[in-house]
Protein backbone atom coordinates (compact mmCIF):
# COMPACT_ATOMS: atom_id res chain seq x y z
CA UNK A 1 0.00 0.00 0.00
CA UNK A 2 2.83 2.39 0.85
CA UNK A 3 4.43 1.57 -2.48
CA UNK A 4 1.23 2.50 -4.30
CA UNK A 5 1.06 5.83 -2.50
CA UNK A 6 4.60 6.67 -3.46
CA UNK A 7 4.22 5.72 -7.08
CA UNK A 8 3.01 8.75 -9.04
CA UNK A 9 2.11 6.89 -12.22
CA UNK A 10 3.48 5.19 -15.23
CA UNK A 11 2.97 5.12 -18.97
CA UNK A 12 3.33 2.02 -21.08
CA UNK A 13 3.87 2.31 -24.84
CA UNK A 14 4.85 -0.11 -27.60
CA UNK A 15 8.48 -0.95 -27.04
CA UNK A 16 8.80 1.77 -24.38
CA UNK A 17 7.98 1.91 -20.67
CA UNK A 18 8.36 5.30 -19.00
CA UNK A 19 7.94 5.52 -15.25
CA UNK A 20 7.46 8.75 -13.38
CA UNK A 21 9.91 9.91 -10.74
CA UNK A 22 8.98 8.86 -7.20
CA UNK A 23 9.10 11.67 -4.67
CA UNK A 24 9.14 11.43 -0.89
CA UNK A 25 8.79 14.08 1.78
CA UNK A 26 6.24 16.07 -0.22
CA UNK A 27 6.14 17.34 -3.82
CA UNK A 28 9.47 18.30 -5.35
CA UNK A 29 9.28 19.73 -8.85
CA UNK A 30 11.34 17.72 -11.34
CA UNK A 31 12.43 18.21 -14.93
CA UNK A 32 10.46 16.72 -17.78
CA UNK A 33 12.57 15.60 -20.76
CA UNK A 34 11.86 18.90 -22.52
CA UNK A 35 13.04 20.85 -19.46
CA UNK A 36 16.21 18.77 -19.25
CA UNK A 37 16.98 19.46 -22.89
CA UNK A 38 16.51 23.17 -22.33
CA UNK A 39 18.79 23.18 -19.29
CA UNK A 40 21.40 21.20 -21.21
CA UNK A 41 21.21 23.66 -24.08
CA UNK A 42 21.47 26.71 -21.81
CA UNK A 43 24.55 25.18 -20.17
CA UNK A 44 26.19 24.59 -23.55
CA UNK A 45 25.27 28.10 -24.67
CA UNK A 46 26.74 29.69 -21.54
CA UNK A 47 29.90 27.58 -21.78
CA UNK A 48 30.37 28.55 -25.43
CA UNK A 49 29.96 32.25 -24.63
CA UNK A 50 32.43 31.83 -21.77
CA UNK A 51 34.95 30.21 -24.14
CA UNK A 52 34.49 33.12 -26.53
CA UNK A 53 35.16 35.63 -23.75
CA UNK A 54 38.41 33.93 -22.70
CA UNK A 55 40.29 35.61 -25.51
CA UNK A 56 40.80 35.68 -29.25
CA UNK A 57 41.80 32.33 -30.83
CA UNK A 58 45.57 31.96 -31.15
CA UNK A 59 45.55 29.60 -34.15
CA UNK A 60 43.44 28.83 -37.23
CA UNK A 61 42.35 25.53 -35.64
CA UNK A 62 41.15 27.26 -32.47
CA UNK A 63 39.31 29.85 -34.55
CA UNK A 64 37.43 27.27 -36.60
CA UNK A 65 36.61 25.21 -33.49
CA UNK A 66 35.15 28.27 -31.79
CA UNK A 67 33.29 29.27 -34.95
CA UNK A 68 31.79 25.77 -35.16
CA UNK A 69 30.76 25.83 -31.49
CA UNK A 70 28.98 29.14 -32.07
CA UNK A 71 27.16 27.67 -35.06
CA UNK A 72 26.09 24.69 -32.97
CA UNK A 73 24.35 26.82 -30.34
CA UNK A 74 22.49 28.67 -33.12
CA UNK A 75 21.37 25.56 -35.00
CA UNK A 76 20.46 23.65 -31.84
CA UNK A 77 16.98 22.30 -31.14
CA UNK A 78 16.39 24.66 -28.22
CA UNK A 79 17.95 27.77 -29.74
CA UNK A 80 15.92 30.98 -29.54
CA UNK A 81 16.15 34.13 -31.62
CA UNK A 82 17.74 35.99 -28.71
CA UNK A 83 20.56 33.42 -28.69
CA UNK A 84 21.21 34.05 -32.38
CA UNK A 85 21.14 37.81 -31.86
CA UNK A 86 23.86 37.40 -29.25
CA UNK A 87 26.01 35.01 -31.29
CA UNK A 88 26.08 36.67 -34.72
CA UNK A 89 28.21 39.63 -33.50
CA UNK A 90 30.59 37.06 -31.99
CA UNK A 91 30.87 35.28 -35.32
CA UNK A 92 31.64 38.57 -37.01
CA UNK A 93 34.58 39.29 -34.70
CA UNK A 94 36.24 36.23 -36.28
CA UNK A 95 35.86 37.64 -39.81
CA UNK A 96 38.60 39.27 -41.83
CA UNK A 97 38.25 43.02 -42.35
CA UNK A 98 37.23 42.48 -45.96
CA UNK A 99 34.59 39.89 -45.09
CA UNK A 100 33.08 42.16 -42.46
CA UNK A 101 32.82 45.00 -44.98
CA UNK A 102 31.13 42.70 -47.50
CA UNK A 103 28.43 41.69 -45.03
CA UNK A 104 26.03 44.19 -43.52
CA UNK A 105 25.41 43.06 -39.95
CA UNK A 106 21.66 43.77 -39.92
CA UNK A 107 21.06 41.98 -43.21
CA UNK A 108 23.22 39.06 -42.15
CA UNK A 109 21.33 38.68 -38.87
CA UNK A 110 17.99 38.62 -40.69
CA UNK A 111 19.22 35.97 -43.13
CA UNK A 112 20.79 33.94 -40.34
CA UNK A 113 17.57 33.87 -38.31
CA UNK A 114 15.58 32.89 -41.41
CA UNK A 115 18.00 30.06 -42.22
CA UNK A 116 17.93 28.70 -38.67
CA UNK A 117 14.14 28.82 -38.73
CA UNK A 118 14.03 26.93 -42.04
CA UNK A 119 16.17 24.13 -40.64
CA UNK A 120 14.28 24.12 -37.34
CA UNK A 121 10.97 23.60 -39.14
CA UNK A 122 12.49 20.50 -40.74
CA UNK A 123 13.93 19.37 -37.38
CA UNK A 124 17.42 19.64 -38.87
CA UNK A 125 19.82 20.56 -36.08
CA UNK A 126 23.60 20.86 -35.99
CA UNK A 127 24.78 17.93 -33.88
CA UNK A 128 28.56 17.94 -34.22
CA UNK A 129 31.50 19.46 -36.08
CA UNK A 130 34.79 17.67 -36.76
CA UNK A 131 38.06 19.10 -38.08
CA UNK A 132 39.28 16.55 -40.62
CA UNK A 133 42.15 18.35 -42.37
CA UNK A 134 44.44 21.32 -41.70
CA UNK A 135 46.71 22.80 -44.37
CA UNK A 136 48.99 25.79 -43.86
CA UNK A 137 49.71 27.88 -46.94
CA UNK A 138 52.29 30.53 -47.77
CA UNK A 139 55.83 30.80 -49.03
CA UNK A 140 58.42 32.46 -46.80
CA UNK A 141 55.88 33.20 -44.09
CA UNK A 142 52.79 31.16 -43.28
CA UNK A 143 49.91 33.60 -43.54
CA UNK A 144 46.99 31.44 -44.64
CA UNK A 145 45.39 28.15 -43.69
CA UNK A 146 42.70 25.92 -45.18
CA UNK A 147 40.76 23.84 -42.68
CA UNK A 148 38.25 21.18 -43.68
CA UNK A 149 35.36 20.55 -41.30
CA UNK A 150 32.49 18.06 -41.36
CA UNK A 151 29.31 19.62 -39.97
CA UNK A 152 26.82 16.86 -39.14
CA UNK A 153 23.15 17.80 -38.83
CA UNK A 154 20.09 15.63 -38.22
CA UNK A 155 19.40 15.12 -41.92
CA UNK A 156 22.47 16.27 -43.84
CA UNK A 157 26.25 16.43 -43.51
CA UNK A 158 28.28 19.25 -45.03
CA UNK A 159 32.02 19.08 -45.67
CA UNK A 160 33.29 22.66 -45.72
CA UNK A 161 36.65 24.26 -46.46
CA UNK A 162 37.40 27.32 -44.33
CA UNK A 163 40.09 29.74 -45.48
CA UNK A 164 41.77 31.45 -42.53
CA UNK A 165 44.22 34.27 -43.15
CA UNK A 166 46.48 36.44 -41.03
CA UNK A 167 45.43 40.08 -40.82
CA UNK A 168 47.76 43.09 -40.66
CA UNK A 169 47.36 43.21 -36.89
CA UNK A 170 48.63 39.64 -36.66
CA UNK A 171 45.34 37.95 -35.76
CA UNK A 172 43.95 34.99 -37.68
CA UNK A 173 40.57 35.66 -39.32
CA UNK A 174 37.97 33.90 -41.45
CA UNK A 175 38.33 35.02 -45.06
CA UNK A 176 35.74 32.73 -46.71
CA UNK A 177 34.39 29.20 -46.82
CA UNK A 178 33.27 26.77 -49.50
CA UNK A 179 31.03 23.72 -49.20
CA UNK A 180 32.80 20.94 -51.10
CA UNK A 181 30.46 18.06 -50.37
CA UNK A 182 26.90 17.65 -49.08
CA UNK A 183 25.32 14.34 -48.11
CA UNK A 184 21.71 13.71 -47.15
CA UNK A 185 20.62 10.94 -44.79
CA UNK A 186 16.83 11.26 -44.98
CA UNK A 187 14.07 12.40 -47.36
CA UNK A 188 13.91 15.59 -45.28
CA UNK A 189 17.58 16.20 -46.01
CA UNK A 190 16.93 15.62 -49.71
CA UNK A 191 14.14 18.20 -49.61
CA UNK A 192 16.36 20.71 -47.80
CA UNK A 193 18.88 20.40 -50.62
CA UNK A 194 16.15 20.97 -53.20
CA UNK A 195 16.54 17.54 -54.78
CA UNK A 196 13.44 15.94 -56.26
CA UNK A 197 12.46 12.40 -55.29
CA UNK A 198 13.13 11.16 -58.80
CA UNK A 199 16.52 12.84 -58.93
CA UNK A 200 17.35 11.44 -55.52
CA UNK A 201 16.83 7.88 -56.77
CA UNK A 202 19.95 8.26 -58.92
CA UNK A 203 22.02 8.36 -55.77
CA UNK A 204 20.34 5.54 -53.86
CA UNK A 205 22.87 2.98 -55.04
CA UNK A 206 25.13 3.95 -52.16
CA UNK A 207 24.68 1.95 -48.96
CA UNK A 208 23.59 4.84 -46.75
CA UNK A 209 21.46 6.62 -49.37
CA UNK A 210 23.57 9.73 -49.61
CA UNK A 211 23.69 12.50 -52.13
CA UNK A 212 27.12 13.87 -52.88
CA UNK A 213 27.43 17.07 -54.83
CA UNK A 214 29.67 20.07 -55.21
CA UNK A 215 28.50 23.48 -54.18
CA UNK A 216 30.05 26.71 -53.02
CA UNK A 217 28.71 29.31 -50.67
CA UNK A 218 29.91 32.66 -49.39
CA UNK A 219 28.79 34.67 -46.40
CA UNK A 220 27.81 37.72 -48.47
Amino acid sequence: MNFLKRLLGFTIGVGLIATSVIYTNGWIPGFAPEDEMLVKYQTKFENTVADFNKGYPASPEELVELYSDLLEVCYAEKAEEENIEQVVPMLRTLYSTELSLLNDETTQLEKFIADVDKHSQQENYLLASELVRVEYLGNEEVDKSKITVKHTMSNIQTTRDYTIQKEEDGRWALANFKDVQIQYFTPTGRDLLGISEEEGKKYEKSKDDTFEGDTSESLD
